[in-house]
């Protein structure tokens, strides 16, 4: 017998979903066709639900306020990006040792707080684990990243801070287009005197810890 190609298996599975409706064969007297559509659509839903799950249980959805602003978490996370990602696009690749830096960039700045930071100190004195960083990353880029370097039960200290000697402060922005993706174009000025200018897409993501938002793209002009 020759194989099956993948024309001849859909029209195969057409006559059987036929004759199975011809022979009002079903479970419970429920149509076979009906009950397969409503499997793959429920499982298309469960998919797409699975996408927009926080990745630390707890975690509330963003109330978007009517119009858009860069609200405190937001700002940090921008003056943070100011400085260590100043081109960075959430297509890219994040190897191990981004990961690393990462951590010690976003979970071990002295520059650079956030109020799931802060909730971190009062909770448990500063110590987070696999879940949180993973969490941290996913508000920042709207992606889910394993750090396979770490184990489930590893503690980070964010007290035992690595940060630089730099540091950056929004001074102003112009929306450039809003929706669903936000474009800005936002100053910033640098503690040793400098300026940048950037170029800056935001997409919504109701479960970042950064207001609601995500960073798409970070271009310094």
């Amino acid at each position: 017998m020759g194989k099956l190609s993948r024309n001849n298996s859909g029209k195969m599975i057409t006559i059987i979903l036929a004759g199975l409706l011809l022979c009002g064969c079903g479970v419970n007297g429920n149509n076979p066709i009906e009950l397969i559509l409503s499997e793959t659509e429920e499982k298309r839903v469960e998919e797409q639900s699975n996408e927009k799950e926080p990745a630390v249980d707890g975690i509330e959805a963003y109330n978007y306020p009517a119009e858009f602003e860069v609200d405190d978490n937001l700002e940090s996370l921008l003056n943070n990006m100011a400085i260590y990602y100043k081109n960075y696009d959430s297509k890219q690749e994040f190897d191990e040792n981004e990961k690393t830096r990462f951590i010690s960039n976003f979970c071990q700045n002295s520059w650079f707080c956030f109020d799931y930071i802060y909730d971190s100190l009062e909770k448990s004195g500063g110590l987070i684990n696999k879940k949180d960083v993973e969490y941290i990353y996913y508000s920042f880029s709207g992606n889910h990243q394993d750090f396979s370097m770490l184990d489930d039960d590893d503690e980070i200290d964010i007290n035992n801070c690595s940060s630089g000697f730099l540091y950056a402060e929004l001074k102003s922005y112009k929306v450039i287009a809003s929706g669903e993706k936000i474009m800005l174009q936002a100053d910033f000025d640098i503690s040793n005197n400098s300026t940048e200018r950037a170029d800056i897409t935001l997409i919504k993501n109701e479960y970042s810890c950064f207001d609601g938002y995500s960073v798409e793209t970070f271009n310094v002009i």
